[in-house]
């Protein structure tokens, strides 16, 4: 029950994120939610691994995370390929002993990377 709760309120807090961005309506405190959505990601990280919930929560909240990323920055593909690539390495220490999620959430990760590169479709697919 607490996986689900955590999990819950990680996606609760990157929604809040979204619309605390578009809120704001200017684009200098762009950094301020995308760092933000890293250190929820990462406190996420923390507490999940102390409860140890199960693989699916920390790849829904991966995915959750890099689509808030991707909100946030919504046509500078720079910042989101690097903030996207700044979850990466908060989920290389859980790669030993979790993984199957980790490495799940390193391809969406990877996938992210891939689509907002400025490559042709062709490359892509």
């Amino acid at each position: 029950m607490k996986g689900y709760v955590l999990t819950a309120v990680a996606m609760l807090a990157s929604i809040g994120l979204i619309y605390g961005e578009e809120l704001s309506g200017t684009d200098d405190t762009d950094w301020l939610f995308a760092v933000s959505t890293l250190i929820i990601f990462a406190l996420y990280l923390q507490v999940w691994k102390r409860w140890n919930p199960g693989g699916a929560g920390i790849i829904a909240v991966t995915a959750f995370m890099l689509f808030t990323i991707g909100s946030i920055f919504l046509l500078d593909e720079v910042s989101v390929r690097i903030y996207s690539f700044l979850l990466g390495p908060l989920l290389i220490p859980f790669c030993k002993k979790y993984r199957d999620a980790a490495l799940t959430s390193l391809a969406f990760v990877a996938e992210q990377l891939v689509v907002y590169t400025e490559m042709g479709n062709d490359a892509i697919v």
